[in-house]
């Protein structure tokens, strides 16, 4: 069939002519890939960043717990040890705070706490019965003197300071380094764990040492 010239030039076309987009055609380029890449990658270090520091975080809390929890517990064994330093029912024995034991090769001084008491009310402050106690402080272990065995036993780990100040019975107490004057101890323990330390101070006063 052969159409009409004139009819082919009169044809009109209806509607928006739509043009292709040849950016899409062309698909997605590699600037846009690479772009993608590093922002990806921009995004993923600031969530490992944020995880790492979180982390770091609670890890230092942990520590932070457990040297508070440490130094609380050393604190507690001070407290009730000391307040019966001095004990002497019969007041026949001279209980009280010494300058060191024959066996421990200490004497007493920042690092170093010893007393003795009349536990079982006999008039003697008699060996290998827990009668004679001391404290030290030992490569950041805190050791007590066990009477019994004649041997020092680690009672905590990671004390890095341990210190004594006697006061004597005044009213304010003036520091005294007379121990037959001392009535009551300000004992400072400090603990570190890692990069985490804490320290923790008492006032003890020793009702027995009269």
């Amino acid at each position: 069939m052969i159409l009409n010239k004139n009819k082919v030039k009169n044809i009109k076309i209806k509607g928006p002519i739509k043009m292709v987009n040849n950016h899409l055609s062309k698909g997605i380029s590699l600037i846009e890939i690479l772009i993608a890449l590093v922002s990806s990658s921009i995004l993923l270090t600031m969530l490992m960043t944020f995880y790492v520091t979180q982390l770091n975080a609670n890890r230092d809390i942990e520590q932070r717990m457990n040297i508070q929890d440490n130094v609380r517990s050393v604190m507690m064994i001070f407290e009730d040890a000391i307040r019966m330093a001095g004990f002497d029912s019969t007041e026949l024995t001279n209980a009280g705070l010494v300058d060191n034991f024959p066996s421990t090769g200490n004497t007493v001084g920042a690092h170093f706490l010893a007393f003795t008491m009349d536990q079982n009310q006999n008039g003697i402050i008699e060996t290998n019965s827990n009668e004679r106690v001391a404290y030290r402080l030992n490569s950041n272990n805190l050791e007590m003197y066990n009477d019994q065995t004649d041997q020092w036993v680690i009672l905590a780990v990671n004390i890095s300071d341990i210190t004594y100040t006697y006061y004597d019975g005044a009213n304010p107490p003036v520091q005294t380094a007379v121990l037959a004057d001392v009535r009551s101890i300000e004992i400072s323990i400090t603990s570190v764990i890692g990069d985490q330390s804490s320290q923790t101070t008492s006032w003890i006063s020793c009702r027995n040492l009269r």
